[in-house]
């Protein structure tokens, strides 16, 4: 098993699941942890599983990858031009949309990963009905968060059960990947 890619993965993962940033003067925003890094890294793992095996899944999510490395380095931008908070304060149904359809190309994304890992590891199933459960809270937890964003106290359950789901399914990734480890000892 191509240990190397899973790891690239998961570090590509903490990049792009876990979005901290600091506001200026609500005019500019530095995304600490910059999320196109993560599509970078996360393409590298990607790329680096496919040289091993053909898998359908790691293409579909690769090319999604790619597309959501260009949005995310154009917002990158825009935040340190303060154009996205610009926007999100003049034109809130606009921000909402872009941001929408953002999460939801990334959940499509997840999918094509799920699934690729899923094929790729023939060791141990428990650990991919795991990683498919998991998926399948971010994806309901992400849905309702947006559903939901006017009721603050909901969205903000939803959020940190989402940020929980994440945690488990990057965890989930890296069992995966120290499977070969844990079987030769």
């Amino acid at each position: 098993m191509n240990t190397q890619g899973l790891k690239s993965i998961v570090v590509g993962l903490l990049f792009i699941l876990f979005n901290f940033t600091i506001n200026f003067e609500q005019t500019y925003v530095l995304n600490i942890i910059p999320t196109f890094v993560g599509y970078i890294i996360l393409r590298r793992g990607l790329r680096s599983l496919r040289s091993t095996q053909e898998n359908n899944e790691f293409v579909s999510a690769d090319k999604l990858a790619a597309i959501l490395l260009i949005v995310t380095l154009v917002t990158f931008g825009m935040d340190l031009m303060g154009i996205s908070v610009l926007i999100t304060q003049e034109f809130l149904l606009l921000g909402l949309a872009i941001s929408l359809i953002t999460m939801l190309v990334q959940l499509i994304l997840l999918y094509h990963l799920t699934k690729g890992i899923q094929i790729f590891n023939t060791y141990a199933s428990e650990h991919n009905q795991m990683l498919f459960a998991t998926f399948q809270v971010i994806v309901v937890t992400n849905i309702l968060s947006y559903l939901l964003i006017f009721i603050d106290i909901i969205a903000f359950i939803m959020i940190i059960v989402s940020f929980i789901a994440n945690i488990f399914y990057i965890i989930i990734i890296n069992k995966i990947a120290n499977i070969p480890a844990q079987t030769s000892m």
